[in-house]
């Protein structure tokens, strides 16, 4: 259904299984559309108004809603598993006479869970990026209620940058109503790249505010460990060929870094008993330097060179054993 002339007025309750779409936006003080009754969304039931919206009675919202002016929902508001959409702030609420209209106020309280997508303010269907600390929802406060998870953001690009729905005071400095506004959250992951040991913690997290556009974070407390390798810092690469990553280095998005390990050489010495032969191994003894990948944390073997001593009747040398065999048998014919 389309209604274009005129308001559209209703006196009792609007039960919206399908589609309504109010074109006209010309009324003042929220009354494009007009309910006094319960507005009730079904799961497939979509409510589009291009003007102000006035909901007198309660609102259950299990379709999608999208408000494409400032609207005002007098009573109570569920959300259950819903949608509603509104205009990407080009004016921002800011508590003053002088900033934007939020684009939803609810007077009563709010409950379940609504998913917030932000929209072109020409065109419903095309979803827009809003901006940090844009402010898109109040509702009353009552105490604790309603929890920040009652509007959560949908647009999945703001999503993918760390944007989220946060909860904050009325921005008009009072404590009647909570407000939803726009904040982001910076991740930093330290990868162990191939620790034993992980670094303590492995992630950080800080809130991203609109008039700061870089951060800092901590070392882990505790730096990660593998055997035979000793840390050697973060770094932005993996295999070590981007920046080096410090306590000083400046974020703006959410990164991860990666642990750097260098080498640990260490003697290996193999000793050649002679068991009760004769004759003492020569060299009695073999020591080598290990390199990366060998031994210290890979299980390979380091061989030594065997000794070319005899050790009793035994040839210890696997050359001289082949030649003292050739010998024998030529002599044996």
């Amino acid at each position: 259904m389309t209604t274009a002339g005129s308001q559209a007025y209703v006196y009792g309750y609007a039960d919206i299984n399908g589609t309504w779409e109010q074109q006209y936006n010309t009324a003042k003080n929220y009354n494009d559309i007009f309910v006094k009754g319960t507005t009730s969304i079904g799961s497939k039931g979509i409510l589009i108004d291009h003007g102000s919206s006035n909901l007198k009675g309660a609102v259950i919202n299990k379709g999608t809603l999208a408000l494409m002016a400032p609207a005002l929902f007098q009573g109570n508001y569920r959300g259950d598993d819903a949608e509603i959409r509104l205009p990407a702030v080009t004016n921002n609420y800011d508590g003053t006479d002088d900033g934007g209209d939020i684009p939803l106020i609810v007077k009563g309280e709010s409950s379940g869970k609504t998913t917030v997508n932000t929209v072109d303010p020409n065109n419903w269907q095309n979803l827009k990026l809003p901006s940090l600390g844009d402010n898109y929802v109040l509702s009353k406060a009552s105490g604790d209620a309603p929890k920040q998870s009652t509007f959560i953001l949908g647009n999945e690009d703001a999503v993918g940058e760390g944007y989220y729905l946060k909860r904050v005071r009325d921005a008009d400095g009072t404590d009647d109503f909570h407000m939803w506004q726009v904040a982001a959250k910076l991740s930093l992951t330290f990868d162990d790249n191939g620790a034993d040991d992980p670094a303590y913690p492995q992630k950080f997290l800080q809130d991203k505010t609109a008039d700061k556009d870089s951060y800092t974070f901590a070392l882990p407390k505790t730096a990660p460990t593998r055997k035979g390798w000793a840390f050697d810092g973060w770094n932005t690469e993996r295999d070590g060929s981007g920046d080096q990553f410090t306590d000083k280095t400046e974020v703006s998005k959410s990164t991860t870094v990666y642990a750097q390990w260098k080498w640990v050489p260490r003697d290996v010495t193999v000793t050649f008993d002679e068991n009760g032969g004769d004759t003492k191994a020569d060299p009695a003894s073999q020591t080598k330097t290990t390199e990366p990948g060998a031994l210290a944390s890979t299980g390979e073997r380091l061989l030594p060179v065997l000794p070319l001593a005899v050790v009793g009747s035994a040839l210890t040398s696997l050359g001289l054993l082949l030649e003292y065999n050739r010998k024998k048998r030529r002599n044996d014919k």
